[in-house]
């Protein structure tokens, strides 16, 4: 199979121009060239001004079901993390 990438970026506004409030993004690869958190084939953006949405993010390989875990987690100030289960056709 092909890598995928996911990355968190916190320091992002949201898309309501929220100062802060961050984004999470997925590529399923393969991926070639230059890429944009704001082109992932899925993201989760953060809808409160300071909770930093993608301030950490981890991922679990794939399971025998072909299924990912990725976890996005909020600025710590908030307490709050949110899990995800991504599979090949979304979440």
């Amino acid at each position: 199979g092909y890598a995928d990438i996911f990355i968190g970026d916190p320091q992002a506004s949201g898309g309501d121009d929220s100062d802060y409030a961050g984004y999470a993004s997925l590529w399923y690869g393969p991926v070639e060239g230059t890429v944009s958190g704001q082109s992932g084939d899925i993201r989760i953006v953060g809808d409160e001004i300071g909770s930093r949405t993608g301030w950490r993010v981890a991922a679990r390989p794939r399971d025998a079901q072909n299924n990912a875990i990725l976890l996005v987690g909020t600025w710590p100030i908030f307490g709050t993390s949110v899990l995800y289960q991504f599979t090949p056709d979304g979440y």
